[in-house]
């Protein structure tokens, strides 16, 4: 079982976009420009294609304190899945004066269950190989794998080496890629 901070770490870096109280845009990065790529030639808010972060962005100026909390919304663009979009206002806590905006966009990524009887025939996997990639794709170490099916690790580790010749594999993470 993954921690917290672990399965925090394993999370892509969302997309920050800044705007100051004018909706000018002050800063977006990387992540922002591959989820909303029509960002990149953009100077203000105003000309985004995307209305919802526009409508965002106004709603929290609307709620004009850095206290108010965030707004949220889901949007669909054409570049990729569905994204969900959060504002904050930034600001002097202090003075209760926001100062700027900041909208993380984070991709939302559906769990995809895997047909382990469909990888198994597309793959032509014996039945011990199509059990161990179950525990594989569930991140068994191989000494978890072993216990759980009462074998060596050695035996899983041939498991493996076999699984990924006939995947096309490299790699555990490989494996898990090539038979989605």
């Amino acid at each position: 079982m993954k921690t917290l901070t672990e399965i925090v770490k394993g999370r892509s870096n969302p997309g920050i976009l800044i705007f100051n109280m004018d909706m000018r845009l002050l800063y977006s990065n990387e992540e922002a420009l591959d989820i909303v790529p029509e960002i990149g030639n953009l100077k203000t808010a105003e000309r985004l294609s995307i209305d919802m972060i526009h409508k965002l962005c106004k709603d929290i100026i609307n709620s004009g304190s850095v206290n108010a909390g965030m707004n949220s919304a889901i949007f669909h663009n054409q570049s990729g899945p569905p994204c969900s979009a959060r504002a904050f206002l930034l600001g002097s806590a202090i003075e209760s004066k926001p100062t700027s905006i900041m909208v993380m966009l984070e991709r939302i990524i559906e769990k995809h269950e895997i047909d382990f009887q469909d990888v198994k025939s597309r793959f032509g996997l014996t039945g011990r190989e199509a059990e161990v990639l179950v525990h594989i794709c569930a991140g068994l170490k191989n000494k978890e794998i072993s216990e759980k099916l009462f074998i060596s690790e050695y035996t899983i580790k041939d498991h493996i080496k076999k699984l990924m010749h006939k995947i096309g594999a490299s790699s555990r993470a490989e494996i898990i890629a090539n038979i989605k």
